[in-house]
């Protein structure tokens, strides 16, 4: 995880690369990647292709008609298509329909080989994500491993919310499963004492403790008094 190809996953903006090495590794055409952009009949619908298409498979996510293009990309991109680009701030100024930009995003799908998340998909994302819950206490982390894993088998990211209730029903999943091992190895009435102790000694300060930050505390507890193995009964 966190490989650096992987890092504008889920950004809504363009990335504005600093270095003419990251600009390549970004946002260099595969051959198919350029041939398709080539197909176009205008110039400017061949730089429109290609940005549609750089954007798809940094980010994850379909470019829209107000997103501002830097200009370090847009010349990148006309040095590759043989073209020069012109002076735009955003993708809008590019076309004319609604329809030709729908056309262009289609297209960068298809040559990218994206498929959307389906049921079948997701329940995938789920099992991943609940393996990965055991050891990932941080939501933003097991979001950005999520964004990672989509990418990696191809799929384009789903509307944050949607990807936040799947990685907070992991997350709950991993609590439940945590809960019942605490419990089955000290009892009920001795893991509700810690759970009061803990709160008793934050809440005055305002700080409360996390529910994932008082499983692991258990945890490491009943390990340590019980001298019983702690495993995780979910699956």
């Amino acid at each position: 995880m966190g490989r650096w190809e992987h890092r504008y996953l889920g950004w809504e903006r363009f990335p504005d690369p600093s270095t003419p090495i990251e600009i390549e590794q970004l946002f260099t055409l595969e051959a198919d990647e350029l041939a398709c952009a080539k197909a176009r009949r205008t110039p400017l619908h061949r730089l429109a292709v290609a940005l549609h298409i750089v954007f798809l498979k940094t980010t994850g996510r379909l470019l829209n008609s107000v997103e501002i293009v830097p200009v370090s990309v847009l010349e990148y991109l006309g040095r590759q298509l043989g073209c020069t680009p012109p002076r735009i701030t955003s993708i809008r100024a590019l076309y004319r329909r609604q329809r030709t930009l729908f056309d262009h995003q289609q297209v960068a799908i298809d040559v990218l080989g994206l498929d959307t998340l389906g049921e079948h998909a997701e329940r995938g994302l789920v099992a991943y994500l609940r393996r990965e819950a055991t050891a990932v206490f941080d939501p933003s982390e097991l979001m950005a491993r999520a964004r990672s894993w989509l990418a990696d088998h191809h799929y384009l990211l789903p509307h944050e919310r949607r990807l936040r209730r799947v990685v907070t029903g992991a997350r709950r999943h991993r609590q439940r499963g945590l809960l019942k091992a605490i419990g089955a190895v000290v009892g009920a009435a001795t893991m509700r004492g810690w759970v009061d102790r803990l709160t008793a000694l934050h809440e005055p300060s305002g700080v409360n403790i996390p529910r994932m930050a008082q499983c692991r505390i258990a945890l490491k507890c009943a390990k340590r008094f019980s001298g019983k193995p702690m495993v995780c009964s979910c699956p």
